[in-house]
């Protein structure tokens, strides 16, 4: 979400954006320190729409149903992660497939599994509404199966799969625009994606934008669900860097 503000502007073209593997770093105690930084009080959404959070008194209205997370109120729309592990464990026995996920990891196997830092992986281990996993022998498709059965949402994104039950990144956009509605705040929504997992947020969306893959292309489902999506010209980090200093510093000419 992006508000009329210059200063957010400046701030956002000063930042060397990095691209930590597959959205596994995107846990409530990154995201606020990484915000903090940045001076940004703003609300923010962890771990695929697991959460909305935001500043105790951020809006000018009692938000229903929030619950304290330390020096944050949440909104609640994932499964715990415990629970998540158990499912997860149930089912891989059931189908005789070989998974690991965070929960049995050191941070050290983290690091050397994703390429982050120790201290990055130690904060990426925190999990509470998703929960990634490798699988290291069997058949992906039929654990996917049970799984979706089961009522769990399973991801993939080319080196990690992720398991989420209740919530999607869609559910969680459109509860903070009703928010920010409902106070009287003019935002223009932006959201950026590279893959169909991102459908349900740039549905939700004023500005969505595709960003290009390594391999040159544009996802082709989110082309083919969203007709006006814009797409970039640069891949992964660069690409969001590059929509995003459009937007917020004039008009917008993402193709």
């Amino acid at each position: 979400m992006l508000k009329a503000d210059a200063s957010l502007s400046a701030r956002i073209c000063r930042v060397e954006i990095t691209s930590p593997p597959e959205g596994i770093f995107n846990d409530r105690s990154h995201t606020f320190g990484f915000g903090k930084e940045l001076g940004l009080r703003d609300p923010f959404i962890s771990e695929n729409g697991g959460a909305v959070y935001f500043l105790p008194d951020y809006f000018r209205f009692p938000v229903a149903g929030a619950i304290r997370k330390g020096e944050l109120l949440a909104l609640e729309l994932g499964t715990d992660v415990s629970v998540l592990r158990r499912v997860l464990a149930q089912a891989a026995r059931q189908t005789g497939v070989q998974v690991r996920c965070f929960g049995t990891m050191s941070a050290d196997e983290v690091a050397r599994l994703t390429g982050l830092s120790r201290e990055q992986a130690a904060l990426a281990l925190r999990r509470e509404y998703d929960e990634p996993f490798v699988i290291e022998a069997g058949d992906a498709e039929v654990l996917r199966g049970l799984l979706r059965g089961r009522g769990a949402t399973v991801t993939y994104g080319g080196r990690l799969f992720h398991v989420a039950r209740g919530h999607d990144k869609g559910k969680a956009v459109r509860l903070l625009l009703h928010l920010y509605r409902r106070g009287g705040s003019g935002v223009i929504s932006v959201g950026l994606g590279n893959s169909a997992n991102d459908l349900p947020l740039l549905k939700e969306v004023d500005v969505p934008v595709v960003v290009k893959n390594p391999d040159g292309s544009h996802d082709p489902e989110i082309l083919r669900s969203l007709s006006g999506v814009r797409r970039t010209e640069g891949i992964g980090p660069e690409g969001w860097r590059e929509a995003i200093r459009r937007i917020v510093t004039g008009p917008a000419e993402i193709s």
